[in-house]
């Protein structure tokens, strides 16, 4: 998804939650237009947000300069596009941006749909080409989603009329010198009528993900997901991916992502901790098999939040958009962070805009990279939108080769608590480890672990639903020092 941005918030600040001081948040928002921040995209200092139903279309660049992002200028169609979708969604690397515009008219193929690929000079973008499918027709909507990953580029089309009624395509274009060339038309082996193939892409070097999200697999509209890798010039569907616990109108793979071995789904009315709640799966790669790793839901998650509405991977973080979530008002969204440790990821964050409204849709659109997250927001200021970035998870686990390089008891989160918070710390040596947690009176009031630790990072969960109201100290005792962080509970 995507939107974009004409004017820059220069206004750094600190994250709400106290157990991320660390992380800044910087609000992005657009002068003139709608829905910014329908889509976003992120690859190291560089962001791309793109504003897909403001007249004369573009997308903006910015650079991240210390904790503020600054424009770099605009990304427009040579041709003229005006009024057909570009910007509604993007993807970028460090050198090349992709940008959809699914609403193009082909001649008598009204909104076939096509995408624009643009190359960095410096701090600008220089349009490269436009590239649409061989076959484009009618209704196509190609550009609904797209993703780059060093030469190549894939463009979805899930309103396609393959073997039937929007049974949906994507296709794959290679960068050869300037110019980018279909290489290959992706389609599912069952492919059936009205499954949308191709409303989420996501490219990572030899491998590409397409969400099915209303394939009819383990029950009507339970979704599904597909994974292609190259080998030479051909591109060779490798697996489906579906889970046990779809049920009807899940819709897995409405939303993916594709990091190295890692592939990230999303699955909005999924059953997280709640019924209908929304939830995403983490899939690796070993050899030629995916196989699912961790279910990722909420911890606060509630009924009809679209927990998993959009997702991004990068490496060893997650980030996952719930735009229907309650924050302040009704339908103010959020997005999570998760980390993973070994085979587990671990919430270690909850976004949520500082002057978030009713029904700004935080989270409809995600992206990371690099220990910085973007989301958009594109209800907010009045459905003019906004997209904002929160940079600086890495440092929350600094680790080098795996193994922290010191000793670190992390803030609790959430700080205030109500229920159950984390509490998380890193072993640089093998060691015996005891968390506790004291009253003021300094009475041990539990003991979230005891006992010998391996080198590296640890979460334990505080029940503090018998604790009375107040603060608290949360201690970690090994052989080698004492660390004491504070914990306020809430009733």
């Amino acid at each position: 998804m995507n939107a974009r941005l004409a004017t820059l918030l220069l206004v750094p600040m600190l994250w709400m939650s106290t157990a991320l001081a660390q992380i800044t948040e910087t609000k992005l928002v657009a002068g003139e237009g709608i829905l910014f921040g329908q889509a976003v995209a992120v690859a190291g200092d560089r962001a791309v947000v793109g504003v897909g139903l403001l007249e004369g279309n573009a997308a903006y660049s910015y650079r991240r300069v210390g904790d503020a992002w600054v424009e770099q200028g605009m990304l427009v169609p040579a041709d003229g596009t005006d009024a057909e979708g570009f910007g509604s969604s993007v993807a970028m690397t460090d050198t090349y941006a992709i940008v959809g515009a699914p609403l193009f008219d082909h001649g008598g193929a009204t909104n076939g749909g096509a995408s624009y690929l643009f190359e960095r000079e410096g701090d600008s973008w220089a349009e490269q080409t436009r590239v649409a499918p061989s076959d484009v027709d009618g209704q196509d909507d190609s550009g609904t989603s797209v993703a780059v990953s060093g030469d190549y580029a894939i463009v979805g089309a899930p309103k396609h009329n393959g073997i039937g009624f929007d049974s949906g395509a994507a296709y794959i274009f290679e960068r050869v010198g300037e110019s980018w060339v279909q290489q290959a038309k992706l389609v599912a082996s069952d492919e059936a009528a009205n499954d949308e193939f191709g409303i989420a892409v996501s490219i990572s070097g030899d491998y590409a993900i397409v969400g099915a999200w209303r394939d009819d697999d383990t029950a009507a509209g339970s979704g599904s997901a597909y994974v292609f890798k190259r080998t030479d010039d051909v591109w060779i569907e490798q697996t489906k991916l579906t889970v046990s616990d779809g049920g009807a109108g899940a819709s897995f793979g409405f939303a993916v992502g594709l990091s190295g071995d890692y592939a990230l789904v999303g699955s909005t009315l999924a059953d997280g901790g709640d019924a209908l709640t929304g939830a995403a799966y983490v899939f690796e790669r070993n050899g030629d098999d995916w196989v699912l790793q961790d279910k990722l839901a909420a911890e606060d998650g509630v009924p009809s939040d679209f927990f998993g509405v959009s997702v991004a991977i990068d490496d060893d973080f997650a980030v996952i958009g719930s735009f229907n979530a309650d924050g302040s008002s009704p339908g103010t969204g959020a997005a999570y962070v998760f980390n993973r440790l070994g085979s587990t990821w671990t919430q270690i964050a909850k976004l949520a805009a500082s002057d978030g409204g009713a029904v700004d849709l935080f989270g409809g659109a995600v992206a990371i990279s690099d220990g910085c997250a973007l989301v958009g927001a594109e209800g907010s200021n009045t459905a003019t939108g906004a997209a904002y970035a929160y940079c600086g998870f890495a440092t929350l686990v600094s680790t080098q080769d795996g193994v922290p390089d010191s000793l670190h008891l992390a803030s609790t989160y959430p700080n205030p608590t109500t229920s159950t918070a984390t509490v998380g710390f890193t072993l640089p040596t093998a060691e015996e480890a005891r968390v506790e947690v004291l009253d003021l009176l300094g009475r041990r009031v539990a003991t979230l672990a005891d006992g010998f630790r391996a080198a590296g990072e640890h979460r334990v969960t505080l029940d503090a639903t018998s604790l009375p109201s107040g603060v608290y100290a949360v201690r970690l005792v090994t052989p080698s020092a004492t660390l004491t962080e504070r914990v306020t509970v809430v009733r």
